[in-house]
């Protein structure tokens, strides 16, 4: 079975190892509102930045499946956009959701 296209990114351009488990608890911060919505993205999903692992990670989300399509680099032009926005955020709004 070939992984998801966001484990890959994350791995890539993160170095996190993430598995299925960890890709369903971002999908559940997102879900839940623990997220920062940034922007919508060409093709109609939307771009959230989502902390998980200690890390602020922007995230382009299906609102079509409910899914995370990919994981954006850290230079993306939102998240930077966004970063003062998202350091007034506590982190207490951001915990991981248990699995």
């Amino acid at each position: 079975m070939t992984e998801p296209p966001a484990i890959t990114r994350a791995r890539e351009r993160y170095g996190l190892l993430l598995e299925m488990d960890d890709l369903r608890a971002m999908v559940r911060l997102i879900r839940s509102g623990r997220r920062i919505y940034l922007r919508p993205s060409d093709d109609g999903c939307e771009i959230h930045a989502i902390s998980y692992a200690g890390i602020w990670l922007p995230v382009v989300w299906s609102t079509a499946s409910e899914w995370i399509v990919t994981i954006l680099p850290p230079t993306h032009l939102p998240l930077k956009r966004h970063r003062r926005r998202i350091a007034r955020r506590s982190p207490r709004d951001f915990r991981e959701v248990a699995i």
